[in-house]
């Protein structure tokens, strides 16, 4: 069903926001046309069922995705392993990779200490493996540096980009002991205990057996009984020794070996992140984590010339005050690392005719996935940089495009980490919660101070405990920002107007965000309204009283509220469907006709019957209900066969608040109704689409019978369908 309808209206995306309980569970893989280079483009959502319910015998849990149509002969198999953690020698070895070794030579002309952030899936782990293949020497059997020559990881290089400067090559290759930590698999800890023993587990442990070797080394200095016992998998450390261990590794280091070491910290601030986001940790505990990372950090950096240089990765801008020569850099504002992090156009297109995308499916995929800009070498036009709409200064998120090649879909799959739901404290309707949705469905101005300080954010955790304490508004969505929430259009100084980068992101937001009741707080609507609504459209048939009830339920919904925008109404028709179990809902956007741009679809379980609506606010589009009347409709039905009663609603919000709305009821292989209710005969030229209360909906509210039996506008018509 869902393959035909992409096939005819040409960039339709079933973008996976999640799944729900269906009968059928075949898609269909596109096949490319020669009629597929329409410029039409429409994104279409399945989002998320958030209610949970036993399934039928009959019953599978499936998710629907728009299907690529990938040549199964002619391109290469997409791995299904997770590339992101992968060793880099097995990395290079995917059809997906694309090659960024330059970044290597880059690397070494960053600052001598540099924190690299951007949010999730751009591959800071996969360059910070990069880099730790290219630049670490192999040992012997004496634990003496091989030649580089003789390195088994030569391969991996010498038909890379990196090769082409031999000398760059040979006079940095294998030359270095790294020191690697992985802070991402420490555990979220409750207190700074424990997290000192899964920081031990994780960090420490892994670099006491594999530079064991020091112990017998007869280059280094006289190693200490207690330092040797260090050197033992289980020994009970004390916090001030940790701090100094690093500091006290990279000295032996050099050594033995006569050459400082490389580190390299991949996720330096995921355990304060995790601490500082979890409201079962205390604020003492919480700085304490920080503390212990900046001292740990800067006795290998600030305090020690025995490090070669230091390359820290992370999502958020977390300021280490206990280094001041460290360096902070975003991937989105130098161009020798966005071209290293994220997939540019080029990367797009080399991918397309590695596997084979038909130019219309790719077309999808960029309108799907693109979005986050770039801003090195804009023009300043009197202290305000703006991004441009041009491709070349955009970029993908590595992980999401991966995972659409390997899945031949494109669907949801960033990893959001969940960061709207933490701040759920901090999103009602009284704090921050109408500018969050501003932000989601258009664009807010933010201030954005550089790289977080430890007394911002701990006022920040005062407020996730306390909500009303304090101002946290800058903190919040400095950090959506940089997780990946939100991209920069535009920035003077410190102010930033700040959107969502593209399709998929709005979608993970908008379903995190509006998975709350905030939606009945905002509108103050209840429950049962909101259910009143549901059941009207579950009732809705070929009968006019059904249709006038629908419009009355809506008008209930925006009764204290008018909604600011097509999307925001949208927002609060889809979200109840989408936890009912009664229907399997689409959220349609419509690049193609801005006029025209945001619809639902909506599949009815009990009969399969197929509601088309739109909708609108402002008095401007009341007019184009009596267009509706004398006009084609658009009509996809067709484009579902298995569907059996069809229903387009068309849907208005006035200036007044009001909801006017027009349908057309198909009966399966019999009649067709329409009807325009309320009437809009009261209105004129001058008052561009207002009513007097007389006649407003509330006031028909009461009068649906009469209007019933008066209406003139309701007609039927034969139309066979089969």
């Amino acid at each position: 069903m869902a393959s035909h309808l992409i096939h005819n209206l040409i960039g339709i995306l079933f973008c996976a926001f999640g799944g729900y309980n269906s009968e059928r569970t075949t898609s269909k893989s596109l096949t490319t046309t020669s009629n597929e280079q329409t410029a039409s483009k429409t994104v279409a959502t399945v989002p998320q069922e958030h209610t949970t319910g036993k399934t039928t015998a009959n019953s599978t849990n499936v998710t629907h995705a728009m299907y690529f149509g990938i040549s199964e002969n002619f391109s290469p198999p997409v791995e299904s392993t997770m590339i992101e953690r992968e060793d880099f020698e097995k990395t290079v070895q995917s059809s997906s990779y694309i090659d960024k070794t330059w970044f290597i030579r880059n690397a070494l002309d960053l600052p001598k200490y540099s924190a690299i952030t951007g949010p999730r899936g751009f591959s800071k782990t996969t360059n910070l493996n990069m880099l730790k293949s290219f630049f670490e020497h192999e040992l012997d059997a004496t634990h003496s540096a091989k030649d580089p020559k003789l390195s088994k990881k030569l391969q991996t290089f010498k038909n890379k980009k990196i090769f082409t400067d031999e000398k760059f090559f040979w006079q940095h290759f294998a030359k270095y002991p790294i020191i690697h930590i992985d802070q991402s698999e420490v555990v979220k800890a409750k207190n700074l205990d424990n997290f000192l023993k899964s920081f031990v587990e994780h960090c420490i442990d892994p670099l006491v057996v594999k530079f064991g070797y020091l112990l017998n080394s007869t280059d280094v200095r006289s190693i200490s009984k207690t330092e040797r016992s260090r050197f033992v998998k289980g020994y009970n450390w004390t916090k001030e020794e940790l701090q100094e261990f690093g500091a006290d590794l990279a000295g032996l280091l050099f050594q033995h070996h006569g050459t400082k070491p490389i580190l390299l910290i991949d996720e330096y601030d995921s355990p304060f992140v995790s601490a500082l986001l979890d409201t079962g940790v205390s604020e003492k505990n919480t700085e304490a984590i920080l503390q212990f990372l900046g001292s740990f950090l800067a006795e290998m950096i600030k305090h020690n010339h025995d490090t070669f240089r230091a390359i820290l990765t992370g999502c958020v801008n977390l300021k280490l005050e206990q280094i001041p020569n460290l360096r902070y850099l975003s991937i989105f504002e130098s161009k020798e690392l966005y071209s290293a992090y994220g997939f540019q156009e080029t990367d797009i297109d080399e991918l397309q005719n590695r596997f084979a995308v038909a130019p219309s499916e790719m077309d999808i995929l960029k309108l799907y996935y693109r979005g986050y800009n770039v801003f090195e070498n804009l023009k300043d036009t009197f202290g305000t940089i703006r991004a441009t709409n041009s491709p070349d200064s955009k970029i993908y998120n590595t992980q999401s495009v991966l995972h659409s090649l390997r899945r031949r879909a494109v669907e949801r799959c960033w990893n959001s980490g969940g960061l709207i739901q933490k701040f759920r404290p901090l999103l009602g309707v009284e704090i921050y919660g109408p500018s969050l949705e501003e932000c989601v469905l258009r664009r807010c101005k933010i201030t954005v101070k550089g790289p977080m300080k430890k007394v911002e954010l701990m006022q920040f955790k005062k407020s996730l405990m306390a909500p009303n304490s304090s101002d946290a508004g800058a903190f919040l969505f400095q950090l959506l920002l940089e997780t990946g929430y939100f991209t920069i259009e535009e920035k003077k100084g410190v102010s930033h107007i700040i959107t969502s980068p593209n399709f998929e992101v709005q979608t993970v937001s908008m379903d995190e965000f509006y998975r709350s009741t905030y939606l009945h707080s905002r509108y103050n609507y209840t429950p049962e309204e909101e259910e009143n609504y549901v059941s009207a459209l579950d009732q809705l048939s070929a009968n006019v009283t059904t249709f006038h009830t629908l419009v009355q339920s809506v008008q209930t919904l925006f009764r204290n509220l008018m909604p600011g925008g097509e999307l925001f109404m949208q927002a609060v028709l889809v979200y109840p469907l989408l936890r009912s179990k009664k229907f399997v809902t689409f959220r349609i956007e419509k690049y193609s006709n801005p006029e025209s741009r945001y619809a639902v679809f909506a599949r009815r379980w009990r009969d399969s019957a197929g509601i088309f609506f739109d909708m609108k606010t402002g008095p401007e589009y009341l007019k184009s209900l009596d267009r509706d009347m004398k006009g084609a409709l658009l009509d996809i039905f067709k484009e579902f066969p298995d569907l059996k009663d069809t229903a387009d609603v068309r849907l208005v919000v006035s200036a007044e608040n009001e909801v006017y709305g027009f349908y057309n009821y198909s009966v399966f292989k019999g009649d067709s109704t329409c009807e325009l209710w309320p009437p809009l005969k009261n209105i004129t030229r001058e008052d561009s689409g207002t009513r007097s209360s007389t006649n407003s909906p509330r006031a028909n509210a009461s009068r649906a019978k009469s209007s019933r039996a008066k209406s003139s506008r309701s007609r039927k018509k034969k139309r066979a369908r089969g």
